[in-house]
């Protein structure tokens, strides 16, 4: 069975029939085959060369959450303006700066053309989570595809927007730990060994402290750099086994993360803001309710809230309502609980989510704000704190000099 060829990328300038210049980066075989594509498309080629992109610019090409928000976007815009979903999937793929990008939704395209909806062309790509997909399903069942959309890249934008915040705080922290670390251990090295000259020649005994910091010093000199390179490579190695099963982790880690003082709150409103604004969205189309509370909870990646999908959809099979089947699960506070047991009395639960939704989200942006205020400060007391402790343990002996002499 003969193999078939690799196709390579070519980049080409031609001469349309207006006498424009056009250009491009395509894939095929050889120069030939690109030059018979090209005549076909009623294009004269002026020049054609292989095109090999840099590391930059793979890495500016690459399909990410980033992306997908825009492309969102976009496409929500375009659809808005009046203009057809394969028109409009056509132009977002030829405003993609980068040729990786430009394929990725041409791909779409394709699908598009051959007859299946949006939600259905998505499926065959990896980059759209099952939510995006139940979402923009829902879009297409209700007729709301262009607010869908719109929703969907308000609310990635908004979760994007927290994440890029939390990360520039951490910058400054970062950094300062960094340099107080490296002062640190240098003073460990270089100036502790100079002070335990010092006091093996006073040859008294040493306060606790002293002999503890001492102690510490002399353990870091005995490490090689083989030893460091082992570490590094141990460190990678575990940071490569936890994103290769980054599922199984954070369903182990949940239920401690949960209980911490801090973090739980902060997790758990997390979790219920994801799955308000997901059931407020689905809840716009004629969606089975067992499989909306299903999707709702999926897109969460709660491991706790998703062990008791099978409970809460049997119930709500069974006739019962959502308010009684959330009611049994130990995870819904009582607040959101009463808001979407009236939001069902009055018809009005797509709303009451909604707000549900709002409601912990700006929670979730409050707490995050005051805890990064609080995070230079702290970082900053517990630096000071760790050098003044090294310099009190390392002076403690010569405050009782007096005694000794």
């Amino acid at each position: 069975m003969k193999q078939q060829q690799k196709k390579k990328l070519y980049q080409w300038q031609a001469i349309d029939e207006a006498g424009h210049t056009q250009q491009g980066i395509d894939p095929a075989i050889n120069k030939d085959e690109l030059e018979q594509n090209l005549f076909a498309q009623k294009l004269i080629p002026i020049k054609i060369k292989r095109y090999r992109p840099s590391l930059y610019q793979r890495y500016r090409s690459r399909i990410n959450q980033n992306f997908i928000t825009q492309w969102t976007r976009q496409l929500a815009t375009l659809l808005d303006a009046k203009i057809p979903l394969s028109e409009g999937i056509a132009i977002s793929a030829k405003a993609a700066p980068f040729y990786l990008q430009r394929q990725f939704i041409l791909s779409i395209h394709q699908s598009i053309k051959q007859g299946f909806s949006l939600s259905a062309s998505l499926q065959h790509s990896s980059y759209f989570n099952p939510t995006y997909i139940a979402m923009i399903k829902a879009g297409e069942t209700s007729g709301q595809l262009i607010s869908t959309l719109t929703t969907l890249a308000d609310y990635r934008e908004r979760r994007a927007s927290l994440q890029k915040r939390i990360k520039n705080a951490l910058i400054y922290p970062t950094l300062i730990s960094i340099f107080s670390l490296t002062i640190t251990i240098a003073m460990l090295l270089f100036i502790v060994p100079q002070f335990n000259q010092f006091y093996a020649a006073l040859n008294t005994p040493l306060p606790a402290l002293t002999e503890f910091m001492l102690t510490i010093a002399n353990l870091l000199k005995t490490i090689s750099l083989t030893e460091i390179i082992i570490f590094l490579i141990a460190l990678f190695s575990l940071r490569w086994l936890y994103k290769k099963h980054q599922k199984n982790a954070q369903a182990a880690l949940e239920p401690a993360l949960l209980k911490l003082p801090i973090i739980g709150p902060l997790k758990k409103k997390s979790i219920l803001n994801t799955f308000c604004h997901t059931l407020s969205i689905l809840f716009q189309s004629d969606h089975h309710l067992p499989t909306t509370i299903e999707i709702a909870i999926q897109a969460t990646n709660s491991s706790k809230l998703m062990k008791q999908t099978t409970s809460i959809c049997f119930d709500l099979k069974q006739g019962t309502s959502l308010y009684q089947s959330l009611k049994k699960q130990s995870f819904f506070p009582d607040m959101a609980l009463q808001m979407i047991h009236a939001g069902e009395h009055s018809n009005q639960l797509h709303t009451i989510l909604k707000q549900l939704s709002t409601l912990y989200e700006n929670e979730l942006k409050q707490t995050t704000d005051t805890l990064i205020k609080l995070l230079e400060p702290l970082t900053i007391i517990f630096i000071g704190g760790l050098v003044g402790f090294i310099v009190i343990a390392l002076y403690l002996p010569v405050f009782q000099l007096g005694s000794i002499l």
